[in-house]
């Protein structure tokens, strides 16, 4: 091969190995570290927490209706008239321009003592509805700490692919250099000295993609995060697997889950709103008391002059007698949410049983996978020592030698992707069963 193709190619590898330094010498970024930072800054994570903050700041006794109201009112009112005032007696009374003016102010006391159990049960419902936020704003933790998980080992997945493209490239090039040298001795063919530069500009290529991939998944890694401006960083280099998940009995997994836990609190506020709608059947009692003073001057009629003041208080007791069925009606409405709701959590939880039936199946056959590509591994290491070795001594040609180096990183890419899988799949479990979040 001319000097030419050889400087292309070490030029190829010099800038190959210039984006690996760039890529493998950044901050380390640990999964905990991306999940901290995740929490804080991921906007769906924010919004979730911003709703959970209302739904407790709704929950309090005064918006379910324990407490009274008090307002406060004052006014004035002018009025100029033109009177013509005939008295029985025969006096006549003719004034234009007449000036009246009245002051008042006061202040107003209403309390319902009794609304037929509404105010207790709406209290009931308002605690209800936060614990909804609280497994809102838990969901979207576990959902996106998976989403997290996921695209980080993504990327230890790739960058251990990189490591192996980078050993397989070390060893394409001493296979090319060796192939120059045997030649140029006349013990190999041109043929043979152009498939190892093939091979060797495969790899860079394959390389070049890999880094792409790498650089693109820490991206969207810090899209998922909420960091976007962040610095460059690295990540870990081995995708650490937990020991044997053990599989949870279902009645465990219903007090687990956070989705069939949020559709328990929609069965719980369907049978409150039902009892809210049938509390419309029953009277309801309201105390009242105020304090008012007015004031009023004319320039006709029969007072100059009229100042008034004092208490007021009393009862008011009231009782829908009809209100065109419409009471009747919620309560039927009601009644059905609540069979509603009884459907929603059955195809939920059979929803969540299916999945965590294959989850389970996948995590199993994946472990027994992993105990095959290890073992696999370390053959197709050992059979690359002994191919490289028979190359050096002519013993094999740089064909087979190829399809050596090829089967292992078959395996190695196997190998890893197993170990990606296989993690996929324990998140997964730990994200049904509601140990997600703990056990990260």
């Amino acid at each position: 091969m001319g000097h030419g193709n050889s400087r292309t190619v070490l030029i190829k590898l010099n800038i190959l190995k210039l984006m690996q330094v760039q890529m493998f010498s950044q901050n380390l970024m640990s999964l905990e570290d991306a999940l901290k930072l995740a929490f804080a800054n991921n906007h769906s994570v924010l919004f979730a927490s911003k709703q959970s903050e209302i739904d407790q700041n709704n929950n309090t006794i005064g918006n379910a209706g324990f407490l009274p109201s008090l307002d406060a009112n004052a006014g004035i009112r002018k009025s100029v008239l033109n009177v013509n005032q005939l008295y029985l007696d025969g006096r006549e009374v003719n004034r234009t321009g007449a000036v009246s003016d009245q002051l008042d102010a006061g202040i107003a006391l209403n309390w319902t003592i009794f609304d037929g159990t509404r105010m207790f049960l709406r209290k009931e419902q308002l605690t209800e509805m936060q614990k909804i936020g609280e497994l809102e704003y838990k969901n979207m933790l576990e959902f996106t700490a998976s989403d997290i998980i996921n695209q980080y080992f993504l990327i230890v997945r790739i960058k251990a692919e990189l490591i192996s493209i980078e050993e397989s490239l070390e060893i394409s090039r001493e296979r090319m250099s060796l192939t120059e040298l045997r030649e140029s001795l006349g013990k190999l063919s041109k043929f043979d000295v152009l498939q190892a530069k093939t091979d060797l500009n495969s790899d860079i290529a394959d390389s070049i993609d890999a880094a792409i991939e790498y650089q693109n998944a820490k991206i969207e890694l810090k899209r998922m995060i909420g960091i976007g401006e962040y610095d460059d960083f690295d990540v870990e280099s081995e995708i650490n697997l937990l020991p044997q998940i053990i599989a949870i009995p279902n009645n465990i997994i219903e007090n687990q889950n956070t989705q069939l836990l949020l559709a328990k609190q929609n069965q719980k506020l369907a049978d409150l709103e039902s009892s809210i709608s049938n509390s419309y059947f029953l009277p309801q009692l309201n105390a009242f008391g105020g304090y008012n003073w007015a004031r009023a001057k004319s320039q006709s009629g029969f007072l100059s002059e009229n100042t008034s003041y004092g208490l007021n208080y009393g009862l008011n007791l009231s009782f829908n007698i009809f209100d065109g069925l419409n009471s009747s009606r919620e309560s039927q409405n009601a009644q059905i949410r609540i069979e509603m709701s009884e459907i929603l959590y059955r195809q939920i939880a059979e929803s969540v049983f299916s999945e965590i039936r294959k989850v389970q199946n996948t995590y199993n056959a994946l472990k027994m996978k992993l105990d095959f590509e290890l073992e696999n591994i370390e053959v197709a290491e050992e059979n690359m020592a002994l191919a490289t070795e028979r190359l050096n001594l002519g013993i094999i040609t740089p064909l087979e030698f190829r399809e050596v180096q090829n089967n292992l990183n078959k395996a190695r890419t196997r190998l890893t992707e197993t170990k990606y899988q296989l993690k996929q799949s324990e998140t997964a479990l730990l994200r049904i069963t509601g140990n997600l979040i703990s056990g990260n």
